[in-house]
């Protein structure tokens, strides 16, 4: 997995930009590789996805990613 200057990983940087059909799949490869310790990096301001989607109101990419394993 590649992390950017900002300690971000592909999935931040698609919650950020509120593209849902780009976490949606970049979930259901980290299911399939079973990297999921990868839902939890925080950034350069120590958010993590989860952080980020809850605070631009992406209440289903939450969901999304509260019912994975």
């Amino acid at each position: 997995m590649d992390w950017t200057i900002r300690d971000e990983i592909a999935l931040h940087i698609a919650m950020k930009n509120s593209k849902l059909e780009a976490c949606k799949v970049l979930l259901g490869w980290l299911l399939k590789s079973l990297n999921l310790q990868l839902l939890n990096p925080k950034d350069d301001k120590g958010n993590t996805v989860l952080h980020i989607a809850v605070s631009n109101s992406q209440t289903e990419a939450n969901e999304s990613s509260e019912a994975e394993p």
